[in-house]
């Protein structure tokens, strides 16, 4: 049978545009699915390198090497100097007034410095896009409530270091400071957010942040 030449090249060009179509595609697919996966490479780098973030800074207050670790003589957990300058101004209110059952200090409104950093890292684990909303849910929960127990606690024993300065009920002015001290942390340990209890949240925490890297592990799957 013959073909006409003109017949032939029409059905060259047909199948030309099919295969050159047909590449085009494959090539098209191959590229996006090789963009997709350097987003999702980089996306997962962001994800790993916030999580080894969060795990660092919860792990801050249990390793001596931090500026916030617990047992630093000047750590944010503790609230001496809000006491001494509660005292401070219950002595000078005595000088003025002679009179301690008017006494109202501005001081026993303070808090520690814990207490800023804690809503600190609460609002940054809220709103970062790179935590896993399981994780990051967690945390946000436990700190708050963390948070808002150290808030009742510490105003509880500041409002009883008012009431025993107004009554004069103290054999020592120099030795409140430590005993106030103590008390809070006996408090915070009947409430289960004392520092040992603390740091066992802390490395659950940790442990589930570690088995959410795992999954991350090329050679698991």
């Amino acid at each position: 049978m013959n073909i006409p030449v003109k017949e032939v090249a029409s059905i060259v060009q047909v199948c030309f545009y099919i295969v050159g179509s047909t590449i085009a595609i494959l090539t098209y697919k191959s590229a996006k699915k090789g963009l997709l996966n350097t987003v999702n490479t980089e996306y997962q780098k962001r994800v790993m390198d916030h999580l080894d973030e969060l795990s660092e800074t919860l792990y801050a207050e249990f390793n001596p090497d931090s500026d916030i670790y617990w047992g630093h003589r000047e750590s944010d957990h503790r609230i001496e100097h809000i006491v001494k300058n509660t005292t401070y101004e219950f002595i000078e209110h005595l000088k003025e007034n002679g009179d301690s059952k008017s006494f109202d200090p501005i001081s026993i409104y303070q808090m520690p410095d814990i207490y800023k950093r804690l809503y600190k890292l609460i609002e940054r684990v809220k709103s970062d896009p790179f935590l896993p909303d399981d994780i990051s849910k967690y945390v946000v929960d436990y700190l708050t409530k963390r948070r808002e127990l150290l808030l009742k606690i510490v105003q509880n024993k500041l409002e009883d270091l008012r009431q025993t300065l107004r009554e004069e009920k103290y054999s020592s002015l120099d030795a409140l400071p430590i005993i106030i001290h103590n008390q809070i942390n006996q408090e915070l340990y009947k409430n289960g957010i004392g520092i040992e209890q603390v740091e066992t949240e802390v490395h659950r925490i940790r442990g589930l942040i570690k088995e959410h890297l795992k999954s991350y592990n090329p050679l698991k799957k």
